[in-house]
């Protein structure tokens, strides 16, 4: 099982010695898997500029083979579009269009739930651990939402490709922060520490519900076996949340 300390150890290839303060080996994770193509898991605060800038740096040093990204496969083609908007980077999508732009031959897949798999192992996963009514409810509800916003998605990539209006998701895509790309290195990594830092300072203290921690271990098992089979099409670039970081590395470490 890969540890913080093991998977620091394991970004050979990234140069995080540099001046860069958005390359760092908190949000970073090298997995190899018996080849001689790694899985890169590169860590982001969604939309936030240093996120970008990291996805887009990451994507152009590895040049890979394949670019996953934590969104549905539904959602993945409005994030494509997003990509081929003219500007760099690009001006919606956030750091998924950027890597998508900064990666122009690779293979864009969507790993996220809701899909065929994710529904699978939720139900099995209900039904092993006898989850309550209530639970269950807090369950359907929770994936009915994001299967609405990813058929949305879908549908917006579709009139993006055949309209020349360019359809922005909902806020689900689009977060707010305290600096801005044009803030400079050391500004726009701070902020991101403090966002990171509040964050898991909150989940220390709060005890998940059940339908929260069923649902999150259900889709890190589930994008983990995704991008496990991924690998075999040569290196891996998997832009994630960088909550989701650790338990992807280990997920991977245990099926190589």
């Amino acid at each position: 099982m890969a540890t913080s300390d093991q998977s620091a150890g394991a970004t050979g290839g990234i140069d995080l010695r540099g001046d860069d303060p958005r390359l760092t080996e908190r949000f970073l994770r090298r997995v190899d898997r018996g080849s001689d193509d790694p899985v890169w898991l590169v860590g982001v605060v969604h939309d936030h500029p240093a996120s970008v800038h990291r996805a887009r740096s990451v994507v152009q040093a590895t040049n890979p083979d394949v670019l996953a990204i934590e969104v549905p496969p539904l959602a993945a083609p409005l994030f494509e579009q997003y990509a081929t908007d003219g500007h760099e980077p690009p001006r919606l999508g956030g750091e998924y269009s950027a890597a998508i732009q900064a990666a122009p031959g690779a293979r864009v897949v969507g790993i996220d739930a809701p899909n065929r798999r994710f529904f699978a192992a939720l139900s099995r996963t209900c039904l092993d651990e006898r989850v309550s009514l209530s639970t269950a409810r807090r369950l359907a509800d929770g994936v009915a939402d994001a299967s609405r916003t990813a058929v949305t998605a879908r549908l917006l990539a579709a009139v993006s490709a055949a309209t020349s209006y360019t359809a922005a998701a909902d806020r689900a895509f689009d977060h707010d922060h305290d600096c801005s790309s044009r803030d400079d290195a050391e500004t726009q990594a701070a902020a991101e520490r403090a966002v990171v830092d509040r964050i898991e300072k909150t989940l220390a203290v709060l005890d998940r519900p059940a339908a929260l921690r069923i649902r999150d271990e259900t889709r890190e098992a589930c994008m983990s076996r995704r991008i496990a089979e991924l690998s075999t099409s040569g290196v891996v670039v998997a832009v994630v949340g960088v909550g989701h970081l650790d338990a992807l590395a280990d997920g991977l470490s245990e099926t190589a």
